[in-house]
């Protein structure tokens, strides 16, 4: 998979963990587990970045970051 989504997508999810905890129950236990193996995990990315980042990646359009950020403010204020 990395081959075709490569390691920019994983770091994207990692941006959006933060949202995805606010609807998960954890304990505080819970959470500094998840927390330091997500620490673990960047640190083994940020140690092997040549073998994932490929350096492809193209940065998205003005227009399209723009039409993204629209469509996900009016999916927040649906889901509020």
């Amino acid at each position: 998979m990395s081959e075709i989504y490569g390691g920019e997508h994983l770091l994207r999810l990692f941006i959006k963990l933060p949202t995805l905890f606010e609807h998960v129950e954890l304990d505080k236990s819970e959470l500094c587990f998840f927390q330091s193996q997500i620490q673990l995990l960047l640190k083994f990315i940020a140690k092997n970045k040549e073998k994932y980042f490929n350096g492809s990646f193209k940065r998205a359009s003005e227009e399209y970051v723009q039409k993204y950020d629209s469509i996900c403010s009016n999916t927040r204020k649906e889901n509020a």
